[in-house]
């Protein structure tokens, strides 16, 4: 009984601790792809003043760099977690950023119908939400996604399910660690108390045996007499 509560008392606090980290994500990520569309549409409206100064600006590209500054001040949830920013190219998902990662070393490209990188894919059909799938380098991760229309970018943010799960992990072997020797324990005590009580059960138990026993014998003698005298009484003259 112990043993059977602690699990489903784990169960639902692993659930409730998934629950809460798909909107600690999903807030994290509708967060930032706020900040990149007012970024973006900041830049994309200077840039006609900007393009008579500098015929290379592109407010893309600006918009990139600065998000790249405020990557910064982002609160990790957990030691894994990571924000990525995706564009389609063709038949690949590119992945343009992540903080994770020196910004010149980008992680290689992914076919669309691949089965990697699914937080991206889904961003980068126009979704919003959240999910557990595979992550760009195959981890299984729970992540939510959202768009950026202006920039045509897919928005990501994942913390590995192995982190989650790994407390829990812990919890339950220790957990029944604890419970196992609780029950030892236990056990133990019950035996040492119960074992002069049943003795005493088994010696009364003896004694009523013994007594019905002996109570036995006197009702077969008794009936031996019986049948005696009643055949001795039939048979008279």
């Amino acid at each position: 009984v112990a043993a059977i509560s602690m699990f489903i008392l784990l169960v639902i606090l692993f659930r409730y601790e998934f629950n809460q980290r798909r909107i600690q994500l999903l807030a994290t990520v509708q967060s930032q792809t706020r900040l990149m569309k007012q970024i973006a549409g900041h830049n994309i409206a200077l840039s006609d003043a900007l393009l008579d100064k500098d015929p290379l600006y592109n407010p893309y590209t600006a918009t990139l760099a600065e998000f790249k500054t405020a990557l910064r001040s982002i609160e990790e949830i957990g030691g894994t977690m990571e924000f990525t920013l995706a564009e389609q190219q063709g038949d690949s998902i590119i992945i343009l950023l992540t903080h994770l990662t020196d910004n010149n070393n980008h992680p290689a490209p992914i076919a669309m119908d691949s089965d990697l990188a699914q937080p991206q894919r889904r961003a980068l059909n126009g979704e919003t939400g959240t999910m557990i799938g595979l992550d760009y380098q195959g981890h299984q991760v729970i992540s939510a996604f959202d768009y950026i229309n202006e920039l045509h970018l897919g928005v990501v943010v994942k913390i590995d399910v192995e982190e989650i799960r790994a407390p829990f992990f812990r919890a339950v072997i220790t957990g029944t660690t604890v419970t196992g020797i609780i029950i030892l324990f236990g056990s133990l005590a019950f035996i040492w108390i119960g074992n002069p009580v049943i003795r005493r059960l088994e010696n009364n138990n003896k004694y009523l045996q013994k007594e019905i026993d002996a109570r036995k014998q006197i009702e077969s003698v008794l009936q031996e007499s019986e049948e005696q005298y009643r055949t001795l009484f039939q048979q008279a003259s």
